[in-house]
């Protein structure tokens, strides 16, 4: 589950929270890259989609340094069921 955010402490506990909840927490980043978090659901944002743990660290990690690659990521890495 993404998570993002300007807060460490609050990020820490949030990913207390995913874990706690089953899922595996994956930190986008700060305001610059929450976008990717938006609704609503579009190409290029990881709102109401699934990856497994990996392809999320992947994403977050290309998130970190270059939002347009992200973007394409997030399309090619995704469970697309649609």
């Amino acid at each position: 589950m993404f998570l993002g955010g300007e807060d460490t402490h609050a990020k820490d506990i949030a990913s207390e929270l995913v874990c706690d909840a089953g899922f595996a927490p994956v930190d986008l980043g700060g305001w610059r890259t929450i976008s990717l978090m938006e609704a609503p659901r579009r190409d290029g944002a990881v709102y109401g989609e699934e990856y497994d743990p990996e392809s999320a660290r992947r994403i977050a990690a290309v998130a970190a340094s270059d939002i347009a690659a992200t973007a394409r990521l997030a399309i090619e890495l995704r469970h697309d069921e649609r």
